[in-house]
């Protein structure tokens, strides 16, 4: 559609309205299942810990480890880039092996940092960064007597979606 009101956004909201407004059922998060309302408990895992199991778990667990050690520094390289600031690649991975494991401990799953999802919010913190800026403005500009048209209004209601969604 245009840059304020993302094409996305409108089939969104276009779809919700369909559905809310036809009545249609569809199936949502609260239909696989009740969230547990504890922490998940400690726990080794249970695998024999033999060289047979260490000789099928191996390869899997390098190439897992490898894919996203190279995913995280990508991303702190490219971060670093975007924010014109030094960081330490080994603190990264011993921080990323740790977390890792550590979630393990507890059921989890071991993850990585996302290069798409650390540019998108170094971007929206731009955008914030940029809307607190007109936002403390406004008051000098109001004390000033300046007026507002409806535009003016509008202009800050995209970002304010972003910034309540993100």
């Amino acid at each position: 559609m245009t840059k304020a009101i993302p094409s996305p956004l409108v089939a969104i909201v276009v779809v919700t309205s369909m559905t809310l407004g036809f009545g249609i059922h569809v199936h949502t998060v609260a239909d696989l299942g009740e969230m547990p309302r504890a922490l998940p408990p400690f726990a080794l895992p249970h695998v024999p810990l033999t060289f047979e199991t260490l000789k099928i778990i191996f390869p899997y667990s390098v190439a897992l480890a490898a894919v996203g050690l190279l995913e995280s520094l990508l991303t702190v390289q490219i971060v670093e880039d975007l924010t014109d600031t030094p960081s330490n690649k080994s603190k990264e991975c011993v921080g990323q092996g740790d977390c890792n494991t550590v979630s393990a401990l507890f059921g989890g799953m071991g993850g990585c940092a996302m290069i798409g999802q650390s540019a998108h919010r170094y971007h929206v913190r731009r955008a914030r960064a940029a809307f607190d800026l007109r936002r403390r403005r406004l008051p000098a500009g109001v004390a000033l007597g300046a007026r507002w048209n409806p535009v003016c209004r509008t202009g800050p209601l995209p970002l304010l979606v972003l910034m309540v969604s993100a």
